[in-house]
């Protein structure tokens, strides 16, 4: 539930400045993580007489936290990556049907060929299912599915090569 809150406050952020991800492998996570750090270390004073739901609490920290982290730091020591500078990603096909890149590509029928190839793994089984509900971002799937990140991103980039090689038939196929 944090990782979401703490989601959608960066993708305001992401909007404002137009930019698609945080520089130097910063995630999501790392907020959420320094929030709920802050609040148990007394880092952040929690008085539940003034604030006494700390899901409440933990929100407004994570607000700050993301916002500090944007504004604070001058815009030179930040490598954000714009969105027309990134190479683009096959799996960014199935979470963005709007993308250009998917104007020649059939997405159930690319849905269905990564099913069959995770069919008896379970991770990589539930990884296809986030991507098919536009879930891209691997904090959020190993929330969702209850897993790692390491092994949700592990997954991804077996799923990503499996999205590749489908490109590539469907470009062999319509090159015939």
């Amino acid at each position: 539930m944090l990782t979401v809150h703490a989601t959608f406050v960066v993708r305001r952020h992401f909007l404002k400045r137009e930019i698609d991800s945080l520089p130097n492998g910063q995630q999501v996570a790392d907020f959420v993580q320094d929030a709920i750090t802050g609040v148990l270390t007394g880092e952040r004073e929690w008085d539940s007489s003034k604030v006494p739901d700390l899901l409440h609490y933990l929100k407004w920290v994570i607000n700050s936290e993301v916002n500090h982290y944007f504004e604070s730091a001058p815009s030179e020591r930040r490598e954000y990556i714009r969105s027309e500078e990134t190479q683009g990603d096959p799996l960014d096909q199935i979470a963005d049907p709007t993308s250009s890149t998917t104007s020649h590509l059939d997405e159930a029928e690319l849905i269905t060929f990564l099913r069959a190839k995770a069919r008896g793994n379970e991770l990589l089984e539930l990884i296809v299912y986030c991507l098919e509900d536009r879930m891209a971002k691997p904090a959020l799937i190993a929330e969702t599915i209850r897993s790692t990140p390491e092994a949700v991103s592990a997954g991804l980039r077996k799923i990503r090569k499996w999205t590749e090689e489908y490109l590539k038939t469907q470009e062999d196929d319509s090159e015939e």
